[in-house]
């Protein structure tokens, strides 16, 4: 998917669309891409329309494709890569897409991104926002709570999926970064309360074989301590 359209309210005011369209950033973000794929996963589960969910796949291929060979997302074509957001988002996205197809592969994929942001842990607690050595901003030490808290989410996700306790204990890491931050989020540092209600349940994995209707059944489950996965035995 691409960026964005820019703003025109006489285009968006026609509901016949008749004018011309304003233009578009074709720039691809790996982030938003991933935000939208799982999205897109949520609505094909809910109204049983099964070609959202090849959109979403689609995205994530074409993500996947443009991966480093050690983990690191990049942005766009810009080649600005591994910031914490991006990381986190796609990292869970590929997580859910390895729920939604039972291909092992998306799954590995997803510990490989894990595996990239784990360079950005800081000694104070938590994860900066983007490799060391960027330019302007991203040369200041930042630790942001919205990305930690995502990183945390996702790194819950692939541990509940994968058995594998070096996922809990970056969540554990992220949580921390998060809390470290939210007295200066305020109210907004709710993805912080989130994380840490998250790490407290115990997780339940549905596994789901040859039943689209309990698979999506499940997938819309409100219960965020629910997973469920399609398995082929």
């Amino acid at each position: 998917f691409a960026g964005s359209m820019d703003a025109d309210e006489r285009y968006y005011a026609d509901s016949s669309r008749t004018g011309t369209p304003p233009p578009v950033d074709l720039h691809v973000y790996a982030g938003w891409n991933a935000l939208a794929a799982k999205a897109l996963f949520r609505a094909s589960a809910q109204w049983n329309r099964p070609g959202l969910a090849g959109l979403a796949l689609a995205a994530l291929a074409y993500i996947r494709d443009r991966l480093r060979d050690d983990g690191a997302v990049l942005r766009n074509e810009s080649g600005v890569y591994g910031l914490l957001d991006e990381q986190a988002h796609v990292a869970e996205a590929f997580a859910l897409a390895a729920q939604w197809t039972g291909d092992a592969a998306w799954l590995e994929t997803a510990e490989r991104v894990l595996g990239f942001a784990e360079s950005l842990r800081l000694d104070q607690g938590g994860f900066r926002d983007a490799p060391a050595g960027g330019v302007g901003l991203l040369r200041e030490v930042r630790r942001p709570l919205p990305g930690n808290a995502a990183l945390g989410e996702a790194a819950w996700r692939v541990g509940v999926l994968t058995e594998n306790p070096r996922w809990q204990d970056l969540a554990v890491t992220a949580l921390d970064g998060a809390e470290r931050e939210a007295a200066r989020y305020g109210f907004m540092a709710t993805p912080a309360a989130a994380l840490a209600e998250r790490l407290k349940q115990k997780a339940v994995l549905v596994k789901v074989k040859d039943n689209d209707t309990i698979f999506r059944a499940a997938w819309c489950d409100p219960d965020p301590a629910l997973l469920v996965r399609k398995v082929s035995e």
